[in-house]
C-alpha cells in the first residue's frame, strides 16, 4: 500500500491513502498481545485504518469496483449513474473508463445496505 493509492475496506467505505507508517502495534495501541509486529497503517482521509480492515488497494479506482456498488459518472452509455448488478457490467464500465468516461462518485454496496430505509412488506 502506498500514498495516493485508493483502498476499500472491509466496511465498504473506499478512501484514499494520504500517508503510510511502518509502526508496531504497541506504539499505537499500548500494551497487546502481539508486542513487537509491525503491521502497516494507512491513513485515509486522515482517519486510521489497520491493514486489516482494508481488503483491496490499487491506483486505479476502478479495480475497487465489485457487484452491487453504484457508480456515478459524467456519461456512461447516456446514464449519469451506473448500477453493477453483474460481470459484464462492471467489464464494460471498465471499458468505458480506459475512453475517458470519468467516475464520479461511488456508494458502495455496503454504504447503500447500511443507510437505506426498508419498508415492511
Amino acid at each position: 500500500m502506498e500514498e495516493n493509492e485508493y483502498v476499500r475496506t472491509d466496511l465498504g467505505e473506499i478512501a484514499i491513502v494520504t500517508s503510510v507508517a511502518k509502526e508496531t502495534l504497541q506504539d499505537i495501541m499500548g500494551n497487546l498481545e502481539r508486542i513487537g509486529i509491525n503491521e502497516e497503517i494507512g491513513f485515509c482521509n486522515t482517519e486510521p485504518y489497520v491493514r486489516g480492515n482494508i481488503i483491496k488497494h490499487s491506483k486505479n479506482i476502478i479495480d475497487l469496483i465489485k457487484l452491487g456498488d453504484i457508480v456515478f459518472t459524467d456519461d456512461f452509455n447516456g446514464y449519469g449513474f451506473i448500477h453493477i448488478y453483474s460481470t459484464e457490467m462492471l467489464e464494460a464500465l471498465k471499458e468505458d473508463v480506459k475512453m475517458e468516461v470519468k467516475i464520479k462518485s461511488i456508494l458502495t454496496k455496503e454504504q447503500y445496505e447500511a443507510n437505506c430505509y426498508k419498508l415492511e412488506e
